[in-house]
């Protein structure tokens, strides 16, 4: 309860604050806040599995219960943020404090904390920046669906070679390379309490961050941007993970090195083209690795006055696997990639007055949250949702948003597929955790919401 009171008090300091800017030292003090919430429908949010756990992880209460949820900006009940941007010149620094509350029956509050500073040199060809730094910054991210990126606790540098050098008459764009030197908190953040992980302790030392650096470039031209960022990892903030003779599978040095890169085409204004990929578990392919790939196609009818209020589009995803359930649980199950195709439709109404319309299948074979318990591997044999959404965008920075979804997943039954399953049950019961099941119960459910997003 006190923890949801300080979201709430967070939301009202946002609120009464607002979108100000105040003149100190010769520079810019910017003052923003966002809050953003909706009240959420779920015709069943019983808890089922799907992609890479429960279907709904963050839905709590029983069938049917109408509780505070917001999809669309951060999954929570509830999510308040206050920040505070300076900048003088070639310095400034940023910090913001945000807090994300369930409230839907489980009413933990997770606060995040971002303060950092930065430093432009050479005319800004060379930048600085360190603290705890925000992902919104977004130095080399993927920019795509998924817009991934790094961030977290530590110093990143930026050289930008086109800054200093550009030839005549041809626009090169903008090329930023760089490194970011992660620093762990501890000596070890992560607390682990699950019999199948053992905790990797040890002192932090410049040479384990120095495992840690990240580094990304990003080249933004006029045609299209690229980049791709390599994170690498040491055990100084990772875990062990252990079969069930107790011995290692992976290690800590596995756990965190990953590769993200993502590309788009830029030339049209009217026409988005644009793949990613984030691949996790570098360090032990075989044994961690997961790839989530993302393509989007859209293209906005601008140039012609009969559907110029009209955009088509696609988006598509794909989740692969570098092991199989075999070196971790003993079975020979080979995995499938699961494949989501996505088409959709938008129509402006107005400048401030969107409807869409968004069809998706998807299909594969899916390996969930715990290897080693039989209940955790599912066959999906498909995925097929219809999502209408209608968005309303005022001048004031409040966005409302309301969709209806209809979703129908349908589960193909593990014994069929592999002769090990075949003495096992052919049902699946959530009451009975203990006993082994090959078979998830067919769903089809219906999810109804009203969202807001306020930012100023």
């Amino acid at each position: 309860m006190q923890k949801g009171l300080f979201v709430i008090l967070i939301a009202a300091l946002a609120a009464a604050i607002g979108a100000q800017e105040v003149q100190i030292g010769g520079g810019t003090l910017l003052f923003t806040g966002k809050v953003a919430s909706g009240v959420f429908f779920d015709s069943d949010d019983a808890e089922k599995e799907g992609e890479t756990g429960p279907i709904n992880p963050s839905y709590y209460g029983s069938e049917g219960k109408v509780y505070l949820w917001n999809e669309s900006d951060a999954k929570t009940g509830l999510r308040a943020e206050l920040s505070a941007k300076y900048t003088n010149n070639n310095i400034g620094f940023r910090i913001r404090l945000r807090a994300d509350n369930a409230l839907q029956g489980n009413p933990n509050t997770a606060i995040g904390r971002y303060a950092y500073g930065w430093l432009n040199l050479f005319d800004e060809a060379v930048k600085f920046t360190g603290g705890f730094i925000d992902l919104s910054d977004n130095v080399w991210g993927t920019l795509g669906d998924g817009d991934w990126d790094i961030g977290g606790n530590g110093i990143r540098m930026e050289f930008k070679p086109f800054h200093l050098k550009p030839l005549q008459g041809l626009d090169l764009g903008e090329l930023n390379i760089g490194a970011f030197l992660l620093v762990p908190l501890q000596s070890n953040p992560n607390k682990i309490h699950d019999e199948n992980m053992k905790e990797i302790s040890g002192d932090v030392t410049f040479s384990r961050m120095l495992g840690e650096t990240a580094f990304g470039f990003r080249w933004t031209h006029p045609w299209f941007y690229v980049s791709a960022q390599m994170q690498m990892d040491t055990s100084v903030d990772g875990k062990e993970i252990l079969d069930a003779s107790r011995k290692k599978v992976w290690s800590g040095a596995d756990d965190e090195m990953r590769f993200m890169f993502g590309a788009g085409f830029t030339l049209l204004p009217e026409l988005l083209i644009t793949a990613e990929g984030n691949f996790e578990g570098l360090g032990n392919w075989a044994a961690r690795g997961t790839g989530d790939l993302r393509q989007t196609l859209r293209y906005d009818f601008s140039r012609i006055p009969v559907a110029d209020r009209f955009a088509l589009g696609v988006k598509a995803r794909e989740r692969l696997w570098g092991y199989d359930v075999k070196e971790l649980a003993g079975w020979d199950i080979p995995l499938k990639p699961w494949i989501q195709i996505k088409p959709f439709v938008d129509f402006r109404a107005s400048g401030e007055f969107t409807v869409s319309l968004e069809f998706g299948y998807a299909f594969g074979h899916l390996a969930l949250a715990n290897p080693y318990e039989a209940q955790q591997l599912v066959y999906e044999s498909s995925n097929l949702h219809i999502k209408p959404t209608l968005t309303y965008k005022l001048k004031n920075g409040l966005e409302l948003k309301a969709w209806y979804m209809f979703n129908r997943i349908s589960y193909g039954n593990l014994s069929d597929r592999n002769p090990i399953f075949a003495d096992r049950k052919n049902s699946y019961n959530l009451a009975k955790k203990a006993d082994n099941h090959t078979l998830v119960e067919s769903l089809a459910k219906q999810q109804i919401a009203l969202e807001f997003v306020w930012s100023f």
